[in-house]
């Protein structure tokens, strides 16, 4: 039976934990797959694969995590720039209220001029 390093496998690193997969995995080919080899070689098989995967999915965790947090911010950021937009815009249309009127008031003066 091969060694298994210690600490196997939350202790090893990822390509540690292959090799020992890959050892005890062709072992069991290697024993074609016996019973007493099934039973003691499975289990660290099976160990590691959950480590990888747990691995795995807390790295994935993290970055889902970054890119919530990233699309948050672009939704603020983009809420924010649609305020500024709309105050912008309203402040457009008084503008343009207050030059129509003055416009008014400017052509019945002329009117008045002229009559």
């Amino acid at each position: 039976m091969p060694n298994l390093p210690e600490g196997f496998p939350t202790d090893c690193s990822d390509e540690k934990i292959i090799e020992v997969i890959n050892e005890f995995s062709s072992q069991l080919r290697a024993s074609n797959a016996s019973i007493n080899a099934s039973m003691n070689y499975s289990p660290v098989i099976q160990l590691g694969q959950n480590e990888l995967q747990r691995r795995f999915v807390n790295r994935t965790s993290d970055t889902s995590s970054r890119l919530t947090k990233i699309s948050i911010i672009i939704a603020s950021l983009s809420i924010l720039l649609s305020f500024v937009a709309i105050i912008c815009a309203v402040a457009s249309i008084r503008s343009s209220h207050r030059w129509e009127d003055r416009q008014i008031k400017l052509l019945e003066k002329i009117i008045k001029v002229w009559n």
